[in-house]
């Protein structure tokens, strides 16, 4: 069994995907050349010639491993026939992934999803709700959809998942689609759970747990904390124990098919100069990776992620109410730049990458590394935001005059991509 890491930004030409195996006392990655797909959808063979770029997504299986690559994945097109169509028009149902040669039933991520149950963290987040309208607008042959949502009872998730994911304009080509069943529709695609990441056993009781141990082929984790300069305590709960105890949940899920984790693609840190795509194994640091290519004594920092909550528990007895939240602010700051992390955010997201990598057994995990995410692009319809946030504040400044200039690096590029792209 392998698992499959893919960075998503817009400032790499190239993608570049790295297996890691599935060998527990070593972390030993492969490289694999870049993979073949025509109009059947399904991988053919690899090869090193030039490609063109699709509009599209694609999805590679290999070894009962999945891995989806983005819209700006490489795609041969060796016989220029392929056409490939955007999965769902705005307003009109879904008729078909791919008009080509489609001998196998297209690309075959609408295949794999029909008749699959999901568990979905975070789906009252921005991307999650991104997830969530995607899954069931191109793929609503999808049997269920759990959503993991913070409330007190089932009534008052129901009330958050009516409120913050259906009632949002995102659903709004659904809403065309299904007319006055919209409501109806969705509420049967889509259960809400009593739930919490940062709660053992994710907040589940008995009954609840049990029914989707029994249920669920996919995990998908969206939750995250993603303030750059968040407490420490805070940040490692829901950023690294978070991803732990989804996949210790996982585990007992009997007909698992996949666990996908959402990244980040600074979790590379203060890395400089080319970076190649590879996973994170328990005890890894980018300043021991800057050490080891540097002519000079030192020691080896080695992440101990144990430590790392021991010490949070250590100093969190010592602090008051009122000194607490400064303290734990400063710890992160501190031992992420310790470790070769700018932020506390990257550093703790980066922990969870680790600790899915050291728990997950054979289950098959894929791992999405998007750079900073923005509007949606063309589906279900262009510039879709949650709020004024990431580029648009600066945008509605200059476009209202409020900011007439600022410096740049005219070379720079932006790391940002659209919500669209890392779920395609």
């Amino acid at each position: 069994m392998e698992a499959f890491c893919l960075c998503i930004s817009i400032t790499t030409p190239k993608k570049n995907l790295v297996l890691l195996s599935d060998r527990r006392k070593s972390c030993l990655l492969k490289k694999r050349g870049i993979a073949r797909f025509q109009s059947g959808g399904n991988v053919r063979k690899a090869s090193g010639l030039p490609a063109s770029r699709t509009e599209r997504s694609v999805v590679m299986n290999t070894n009962n491993a999945a891995a989806l690559m983005d819209s700006g994945s490489l795609v041969f097109a060796p016989n220029g026939n392929e056409k490939v169509m955007d999965l769902v028009p705005f307003g009109r149902p879904s008729t078909s992934i791919m008009k080509a040669n489609d001998a196998t039933g297209g690309i075959g991520i609408v295949n794999f999803i029909k008749g699959k149950t999901f568990l979905i963290t975070g789906a009252t987040g921005f991307l999650g709700k991104v997830l969530v309208e995607k899954i069931i607008r191109t793929a609503p042959g999808v049997r269920k959809i759990y959503v993991l949502i913070k409330a007190k009872n089932k009534e008052a998730a129901t009330q958050r998942l009516r409120d913050e994911i259906l009632n949002a304009e995102l659903f709004n080509s659904l809403r065309l689609t299904y007319g006055k069943s919209f409501q109806s529709f969705m509420l049967e695609k889509i259960v809400p759970v009593v739930g919490n990441v940062c709660e053992y056993n994710l907040g589940l009781d008995e009954d609840t747990a049990e029914i989707i141990s029994n249920d669920v082929d996919v995990i998908v984790n969206s939750a995250a904390n993603t303030t750059f300069d968040e407490r420490y305590d805070v940040s490692l709960d829901i950023n690294t124990k978070g991803p732990k105890r989804l996949m210790n949940f996982a585990k007992k899920c009997h007909k698992i098919k996949l666990f996908m984790q959402i990244s980040t693609a600074y979790v590379n840190g203060q890395r400089q100069g080319k970076i190649m795509e590879k996973a994170f194994c328990i005890g890894d640091s980018i300043a021991k990776e800057n050490i080891l290519s540097e002519p000079r004594q030192g020691s080896l920092p080695l992440l101990d992620i144990e430590e790392e909550m021991k010490l949070v528990l250590e100093n969190h007895q010592f602090l008051d109410d009122e000194s607490v939240v400064q303290k734990m602010k400063q710890l992160g700051r501190e031992r992420a730049n310790k470790y070769g992390w700018q932020d506390t955010y990257v550093f703790t997201k980066t922990m969870g990458e680790m600790m899915i990598d050291k728990l997950r057994g054979n289950i098959p995990v894929v791992i999405m590394r998007p750079s900073v995410i923005e509007s949606t692009y063309k589906e279900p319809f262009p510039g879709w935001m949650e709020g004024n946030r990431m580029m648009d504040p600066i945008i509605l400044s200059y476009g209202k005059g409020q900011l007439t200039g600022f410096l740049v690096d005219p070379n720079g590029v932006l790391d940002v991509v659209s919500s669209s792209g890392p779920l395609s």
